[in-house]
């Protein structure tokens, strides 16, 4: 299943982040949830994972994990791991082992720039593509069957 979006404004990533929030609420008691985040730097890949974890009873100060590779948040019901590659190349193999940890955990992974280790990360429940169409913003939300989003 895709959907599309348009980001003219902050509001539109607010709502898509309600969306995907709600999914994960209503789903990742039971099971690991893998969002992965595409687009160029500076899209907005951050900022929707922050309105993201927001809505998900995060209330601590989300920041990017650039440089620390991995940030972790935790609700009582939740742990979360936000994931950014992007300093990172397909010979960096440590990372993994650590995730490895993480995915038996019933965690939510968001990763951006997924596709440096796509082959060895788990399948993603939801795929978010964040690209320029003719200069306006737009999401591409992938989601698996029986996901709507």
């Amino acid at each position: 299943m895709i959907n599309i979006a348009n980001i003219n404004n902050l509001q539109d990533t607010i709502i898509i982040a309600q969306k995907i929030s709600k999914f994960i609420l209503k789903n990742g008691h039971a099971n690991n949830i893998n969002i992965h985040l595409n687009g160029p730097v500076g899209i907005g890949k951050t900022t929707l994972i922050r309105y993201i974890l927001q809505n998900c009873g995060i209330k601590a100060r989300i920041k990017s994990p650039s440089f620390n590779i991995i940030e972790y948040y935790s609700t009582e019901s939740f742990k979360f791991y936000h994931i950014d590659f992007y300093r990172l190349n397909n010979r960096d193999t440590s990372i993994l082992f650590e995730l490895k940890d993480y995915i038996k955990n019933n965690s939510i992974l968001l990763i951006e720039w997924p596709e440096i280790f796509l082959d060895d990360l788990p399948k993603p429940n939801i795929s978010i593509v964040l690209e320029y169409i003719n200069k306006n913003r737009v999401a591409k939300i992938f989601a698996k069957d029986h996901i709507k989003i």
